[in-house]
């Protein structure tokens, strides 16, 4: 028993010492994340103060927050006697490995930096990129957000964003749109063309005149006639999302109040 106290003391008397420098560690390190979570609204608000783009105020921010963890990460484990050195060259080595291993994830990191520092598009835009057409709702470092015609949200991630096309349709001055329109058998294809021009010229932001609103016939199809109406509008005045919704709901309610069953939906946009 007394070989086990005399053998434990040193080990006791360490850590009773060393027990101030730990609490204290601890304690400026929870201070540190309270601090980072600060900053980050400070800047944050500052910047809206300032009216910075809201891709590089995220950006900003988040660097913000990072810069100070890490910051008071380094400082509390100083407190405690902690090797940096020998950390941070053990540090390299592991992250030259897991460099090899996650190299999907950097990439979609790097991407995401770049994306919100070049801004090709905006939080708010349409856009078509990697296959899918809607507004994007959120940018981050790994994927960037959009919603499509369908309320679906999808996650595109930030590599194929960088490499790929990319047609945004707010950064344009106009834009036409095809809306496809299929009405039931027996249905008067000549009335139903004139009930579509009359219902579009209600449209906010419409372009009347140069190119005129056009609405053709396609072809029979299984179960339906299929119609393509095409016009333009101001993108700036009135925006490609709220003017689609708005289009199709006119459209069908046209059509149907004159007695005529139709299924109108949104095919593709084209920009000038």
């Amino acid at each position: 028993m007394d070989v086990i106290v005399s053998s434990s003391a040193p080990f006791i008397e360490n850590f009773t010492r060393m027990l101030p420098r730990l609490l204290s560690s601890m304690v400026f390190f929870v201070v540190t994340l309270y601090a980072s979570a600060m900053a980050a609204r400070a800047t944050s608000r500052a910047l809206k103060y300032r009216k910075v783009d809201p891709e590089l105020s995220l950006l900003l921010v988040r660097a913000t927050k990072l810069t100070i963890v890490i910051t008071g990460t380094i400082i509390a484990l100083q407190q405690v006697g902690f090797d940096l050195t020998a950390f941070v060259a053990g540090l390299g080595i592991i992250g030259f490995t897991l460099g090899f291993a996650l190299q999907d994830v950097s990439k979609n990191l790097v991407a995401g930096v770049l994306l919100l520092l070049q801004q090709p598009f905006d939080i708010g835009d349409t856009v078509e990129v990697g296959g899918y057409t809607g507004v994007v709702t959120n940018i981050n470092l790994r994927a960037t957000e959009v919603q499509t015609y369908d309320g679906v949200i999808v996650l595109i991630p930030n590599t194929i964003v960088y490499s790929k096309p990319v047609r945004n349709f707010n950064r344009v001055d106009r834009c036409c749109i095809e809306m496809n329109i299929s009405v039931a058998y027996g249905s008067d294809v000549a009335a139903t063309e004139m009930i579509v021009r009359n219902a579009l010229v209600s449209l906010p932001g419409i372009i009347m005149h140069d190119p005129a609103p056009r609405v053709i016939f396609n072809r029979f199809g299984e179960s339906a006639i299929e119609l393509s109406a095409y016009y333009w509008i101001e993108v700036k005045a009135v925006g490609q999302w709220s003017n689609t919704e708005e289009a199709a709901a006119i459209l069908s309610a046209a059509l149907a109040e004159n007695s005529i069953e139709a299924n109108v939906h949104v095919q593709s946009f084209n920009s000038s």
